[in-house]
């Protein structure tokens, strides 16, 4: 008897998916218009926020998703 295990979910979902999935359901992300671009196990996230805090939010928030390897922050802070 062979015993099947299931793919993670995240091995099921894109990359892109789930890391804009972690941006619109973030309570302090949501509507921020951060973009973030994957590309293979790469996250490039771009856009504008009013704070420093808010550009290292969105960074931890997508580092915390399995499969994102590298992430590269280039959010700009508009005061």
């Amino acid at each position: 008897m062979t015993t099947q295990t299931l793919p993670a979910q995240h091995d099921i979902e894109p990359l892109q998916i789930r890391v804009d999935s972690v941006i619109r359901q973030h309570p302090h992300l949501r509507g921020m218009g951060i973009r973030p671009h994957a590309d293979g196990q790469n996250v490039v996230l771009s856009g504008t926020v009013r704070s420093y805090f808010i550009k290292q939010m969105a960074q931890e928030a997508v580092r915390s998703v399995p499969g994102a390897d590298q992430v590269d922050n280039q959010i700009e802070v508009h005061w």
